[in-house]
Formats: structure tokens, sequence, C-alpha cells
């Protein structure tokens, strides 16, 4: 091999020709991440990279015609969501189907790069009279139940269709024939039509169901899986009657585990009326989702860590039928601030309020008279981080019935 000697900063120089080499014969030059245009990291269509999955559209402002008049697509979007799940508002679109030599609903086309989606337009002769918008009763807004939502035109012999998935409805949408039962939060669109007449325009009612009586768990996981999130705020209000609770929180179908599966959807969760007698054992642990719990007079015992960690847990109402609070059945609900104890409480079980940071008042009903050891250790949080102590339990044994309160971060509960 022929030895061959370079001067400082030669090396440099060969490198510069090497790859200056390699673009004159066609190679890419390497990017910085080590990978070269078109292989395999490439973030368009094809070559391993992302590819486009579908389009959605926002309609145009413009939805009404007048016969003649051309496609305005001002203000229109077309959303490309690509298979990494990104999305990514996008040019460059077609559009067909559109229509305006004659009256009536015509769909729209908007096709890119192989997908399409859809919207609708009216056409209307201005020398036809227009059909009356249908109305709907009860109007759109909030309520706490199911609605039952009639819809109706004041033009006599005018046909209504609908649709309850947002979308914008067509002569081939449901017909309206009676009733429409709205049971989770949902937007309505109807119009209505008739021979010789414009199509109405398209009314929008939003229904926003924010809770609802069932009588099966899976009944509600049904409806709550249907939900809309929420916040601790708008928390849904639930009344569940069942005969069990299915197990504890690990259990599949139970309700722990539906509510904690659904850890989006804050819920209060009222329990009263059940024929059910105990809370078991971490039945509704972890439930981050949990707001608040009523428990109905026939629950007798709430097992140990039946709330524990349910950190959104803001208020909680013990039946007057429960006689036994078990071991951390409350630990970790750091956002309870306060509590009554039925006045048939007799037991306490260690650590049942452990690291309630935020529990400063504690109410026992009249008639409150819990055996000395049956008061468990370590049960009501003491200090800035909620441990337990015994400062509620030592005063409980002389003061018995009242309200205890410590102040915000404090150590020492008191009677008041």
């Amino acid at each position: 091999m022929t030895n061959r000697t370079y001067i400082k900063g030669a090396v440099l120089v060969l490198i510069a020709l090497m790859l200056a080499a390699l673009s004159l014969s066609g190679c890419p030059e390497p990017k910085p991440d080590g990978t070269t245009p078109g292989g395999g990291s490439d973030t368009t269509k094809g070559g391993g990279g992302k590819t486009l999955v579908s389009i959605a559209v926002t309609p145009p402002t413009k939805n009404r015609y007048i016969i003649g008049e051309t496609l305005n697509t001002g203000g229109m979007v077309v959303t490309a969501t690509y298979s990494d799940s990104k999305t990514a508002a996008v040019t460059g679109y077609t559009t067909s189907g559109f229509d305006s030599t004659t009256t009536g609903q015509k769909t729209v086309t908007v096709s890119y790069e192989g997908k399409t989606a859809t919207f609708t337009v009216t056409v209307i002769n201005p020398q036809l009279p227009t059909v009356a918008t249908p109305a709907a009763s009860p109007p759109a807004g909030t309520y706490t139940a199911e609605q039952s939502v009639t819809l109706s035109s004041t033009t006599t012999g005018a046909a209504i269709y609908y649709t309850t998935n947002g979308t914008d409805p067509t002569t081939s949408s449901a017909l309206y024939s009676g009733a429409i039962s709205i049971r989770v939060t949902t937007t309505l669109k109807a119009f209505a039509v008739k021979d010789g007449m414009n199509n109405s325009m398209v009314l929008t009612a939003v229904y926003n169901i924010s809770g609802g009586t069932f009588t099966s768990i899976d009944e509600l996981g049904t409806w709550l899986s249907s939900q809309p999130v929420n916040s601790a705020a708008t928390a849904y209000n639930v009344k569940l009657t069942v005969n069990n609770l299915g197990g504890d929180y690990n259990t599949a179908g139970s309700l722990g585990y539906v509510i904690r599966n659904n850890n989006t959807k804050y819920v209060n969760l009222d329990l009263s009326g059940n024929t059910f007698t105990s809370i078991g054992k971490n039945s509704f642990a972890y439930c981050t989702s949990l707001t608040s719990v009523t428990i109905g007079s026939d629950v007798s015992s709430i097992g140990d860590g039946a709330f524990s960690e349910c950190t959104n847990l803001k208020s909680v109402t013990i039946g007057s039928g429960v006689t036994s609070i078990g071991g951390l059945a409350f630990g970790g609900c750091t956002n309870l601030t306060s509590i009554n104890i039925p006045g048939i409480v007799t037991k306490i079980e260690d650590g049942a309020f452990y690291y309630c940071t935020r529990l400063t008042s504690v109410t026992f009903v009249t008639g409150s008279n819990i055996p000395d050891a049956n008061f468990g250790n370590n049960s009501f949080p003491e200090g800035e981080y909620g441990y337990g102590g015994d400062t509620l339990k030592n005063a409980y044994s002389t003061g018995k019935e009242g309200t205890y309160k410590r102040p915000v971060n404090g150590t020492t509960w008191t009677k008041q």
C-alpha cells in the first residue's frame, strides 16, 4: 500500500471532497439526525413515516344560496389527521357536488389526497315561501336528568328530519315521528321540508345532561363513557339503585371499577335508597373522579380503604345507619374539609381519616358514644401533612358528641 502523508488541515479538505463526490454521484447527503431525505424517518406520506388517515371539514360560513350563485368557501377549514395522531389544517383540496341550478339541499364533497369529507348547503328560490324552522321543547340547555324532546314547525304539513350526532340533517336522516329521548349530552339538529317551498333553516340545540338515575352498574357505565370530559366543578349528578357494588375497585364490572376507569368524568354519587348493608374493602379506592358521595341509611359499615385516595372527594354524607368506619376508609382524601359522624357509630378503626390534609372540622352527632377501646389510633389528621394523631381521640373521650376543630395545618383538635 502506498503511504500518504497529509499536512495539517488536509483531512478536512479530504472529507469535503468526499462529500462533494457523494453529492455528484446522486447519493443524498446525510441529515444531522443521520437519516437521508426520503428515508425511514420521512414524516410525509410513505417511506415508513406518517400517512394521511382522514380529513374533517368545518363548513363554510355561507350555507344558504339563491339559485345561480356559486359556492363560497370562505370560513371553511379542512383538517387532516395523520397516523401519528397529529392534525394539521391543509390546503390544495377540491370540492364537488355543488349545484345551484335547482333548489334543495346539496351535499358538497371535499377531497384531499384520496380522502373525502362532506358538508351540506341549501339552495333556495327567492320567489317561493320558506318552511318555518323547527322548534324544540324543552329548549336547549343544561339538565340534570334525561329529557324527552319534541319537535314542531308552524308550517302545516311540513316533514321534519333530524340527527343527534351533531351532523347536519338531510332528507335521508331520521324522520321525526315522536318525542326524542335524550339521556346523554347531545347536539340535536333538525330542519323541515315541504313540496313547493324552500327548506327551512337548520335548528341546532345542544342538551347538556349533567346527571341521571340508574338501576344497574352497566347502565351507568354506558352512560358515563358516552359523556364528555368535565371538571370537578361541573361533576355529573348520578343516583344509583342496586343490590350490591360488585366488588372492589379492581373487580371488572364493579361500581368502583367503572368510576375509576372513567377518571376524566367527575361524579357526585348518590347511593341513598339502596338495599345493600355495607361498602366493602377498597370499593372506591383511587376513584379520583369521585367528588361527593351520599351513603344511604341501610348501610351499616364502611370497610377498610373503602374511599382511600379519592383525592377529589370534597363532600361525604354518612348514612344514619352506619355503625363502623374501617381503617383508612377515607385515608388520603386530601380535599375533604369536614365530616359528620352519625351518633350510632360505635367503632372507628385506625387511620380512618389519616392524611386527610384539609380536614379541619369533625362533628359527632347527638348520641355519639364511641368506647375508648373502639376509637382507633391515628384516626384523624394532625399538622400540615395530615399524619394521624390522637388529640381528637383524647378530646372526644371526655367531650363526646359535638363539633371538634383544628386550625388549618394545626395539630390540636378542640371541642367548640
